[in-house]
């Protein structure tokens, strides 16, 4: 078998690699035509296609030019093709194509790759504090390549999240703009539960700090006035082991 050559493609044009010529992949397949650029590109194409459907409702595809000094030997066998997407959402992307037949060769071809979505964005202006309830949400036909990481396409992912800065409407929510909101602030009365396993007991404490659940605070029980570590379980409650 013939030596594996490598090409990559750089804003929509091929470059050799190495010390392979532009004609050297040819020149292996003897008085045989090259491949058909146009066909390759059509085929990178058609991969991209079947790969991103069945991830994503719609999609558009643009496959990068090639060099049209590029020669690469015609390949009798099916492509094989590798797809390079960092984000896993489209976006500008690059596909590892090769041909393994007799004279292999194998070339990096660049695409861009737009993702449509229904993304969940703010049906109205939001401010920093307002905890999101379903008539603050709608969903937006949107190209989810150009988003940052963290967008929501449910509306149950944002709903009971705070807002962390004031929103537009229209704007789509992601995870870094919302946090769980507080369970607990500092100050209030809140349940404190103890259990040994077997006999739970539950009484009045007040809250020394403010917390999510999840998280631990101290608390102050009201009958003993005795300050123990407790972790938050709700809004409102917290729990201490024994």
């Amino acid at each position: 078998m013939g030596r594996l050559r490598t090409f990559c493609v750089n804003l929509g044009y091929t470059v050799a690699l190495g010390f392979v010529s532009l004609v050297s992949a040819a020149n292996e397949a003897g008085h045989n035509p090259p491949h058909d650029l146009q066909q390759l590109r059509l085929a990178t194409k058609e991969y991209l296609q079947d790969y991103y459907q069945n991830r994503f409702d719609a999609v558009e595809i643009t496959v990068n030019r090639l060099d049209p000094r590029l020669r690469l030997a015609h390949c009798p066998s099916q492509l094989d093709f590798e797809v390079r997407d960092l984000t896993h959402n489209g976006g500008a992307i690059t596909v590892k194509t090769q041909c393994l037949s007799a004279a292999p060769w194998s070339i990096y071809i660049g695409a861009q790759v737009n993702v449509f979505q229904n993304i969940v964005v703010a049906s109205k202006a939001l401010s920093r504090g307002d905890i999101l309830v379903e008539s603050d949400l709608t969903e937006s036909r949107m190209n989810s390549s150009n988003l940052r990481s963290g967008y929501f396409t449910d509306n149950s992912d944002a709903i009971g999240k705070e807002v962390r800065r004031n929103i537009e409407a229209g704007e789509p929510l992601r995870d870094g703009i919302l946090t769980i909101p507080l369970a607990i602030n500092r100050g209030d009365i809140i349940t404190l539960a103890a259990s040994n396993g077997v006999i739970g007991v539950n009484t009045r404490a007040e809250a020394l700090g403010s917390g999510r659940v999840g998280e631990q605070i101290r608390v102050r029980n009201l009958s003993s006035q005795r300050i123990v570590t407790a972790n938050i379980v709700a809004t409102g409650r917290v729990e201490v082991n024994p």
